[in-house]
C-alpha cells in the first residue's frame, strides 16, 4: 500500500512538474563505473514530493553562496528541484550511465523555470567524486550503504579538512545515521522523522 502511494505521488509530481523519475531501474541492467559496489547500492524509490520541499524549505542558507551536490542523483528529480533555486551551481553523480543521461534529460525539460544556470551531471562513483571547493548541500537519499556510504563521508570529510568550509548533509530516509556520527566535528542540524540535516566545517 505505502509502495503504491509513493509510485503514485510520483507520478503526480512529474506530470505537475514536467519531467520522467518516477520508474525505478534495477540497477544490475545498468552500464555502471563501479560493478563492484552493486551490492551497496539501493534500486528504490526517487525522494518522495514531501521530503524534497521539507528539505529545501528547511535548508537555512543563503543559496547564492553554495554548491548543491546530490551523490546518487537517481533520474534528476531532486536536481530539477534544485535548479529552481539561485544556487551557484547544481551538480548530479551517479555510478549508472543510464541514470546520468535521465537527470541530463530532465534538467533540460525544467530549463524555462531554473534560476541556477551552471548544471553538472557526472558518471562517476560517489566514493571518487571530489566536491567543488565552495561551501556545499550534499544530498543523500539512501543510495549507499556499507563500505560504499563510509567511504563517501571520509572524503568529504577529506575534503572539508583540506579546503575549510561549511557542507550541509541533507540525508534523506535516513537508515543509518550512526555511520554520519562516527565522522569528527559533525553536529545535527535538524532532525525529522524523514530526513536528518548534517554540519561540516562550521
Amino acid at each position: 500500500m505505502f509502495l503504491a502511494y509513493c509510485y503514485y505521488s510520483s507520478v503526480i509530481y512529474d506530470l505537475a512538474h514536467g519531467i520522467r523519475t518516477a520508474e525505478t531501474e534495477p540497477l544490475s541492467t545498468l552500464e555502471l563505473t563501479r560493478p563492484e559496489h552493486l551490492a551497496y547500492g539501493s534500486s528504490c524509490l526517487p525522494s518522495q514530493p514531501q521530503d524534497i520541499r521539507s528539505v529545501f524549505n528547511n535548508l537555512g542558507l543563503d543559496f547564492r553562496k553554495y554548491c548543491f551536490v546530490d551523490l546518487g542523483c537517481g533520474k534528476g528529480r531532486v536536481l530539477a528541484n534544485a535548479a529552481r533555486y539561485p544556487f551557484k551551481s547544481v551538480i548530479g553523480v551517479d555510478f549508472a550511465k543510464q541514470l546520468c543521461e535521465a537527470s541530463k534529460s530532465n534538467l533540460e525539460r525544467v530549463r524555462s523555470t531554473r534560476r541556477c544556470h551552471d548544471f553538472q551531471v557526472h558518471h562517476v562513483d560517489a566514493t571518487e567524486y571530489d566536491l567543488p571547493l565552495a561551501p556545499c548541500v550534499v544530498y543523500i537519499y539512501n543510495s549507499f550503504r556499507g563500505p560504499v556510504l563510509t567511504a563517501v563521508l571520509e572524503r568529504i570529510q577529506r575534503s572539508v579538512l583540506l579546503f575549510p568550509r561549511h557542507v550541509r548533509i541533507a540525508y534523506v530516509a535516513p537508515t543509518l545515521p550512526d555511520f554520519f556520527l562516527q565522522l569528527p566535528g559533525i553536529q545535527v542540524f535538524k532532525s525529522e522523522r524523514h530526513y536528518i540535516m548534517y554540519d561540516l566545517g562550521i
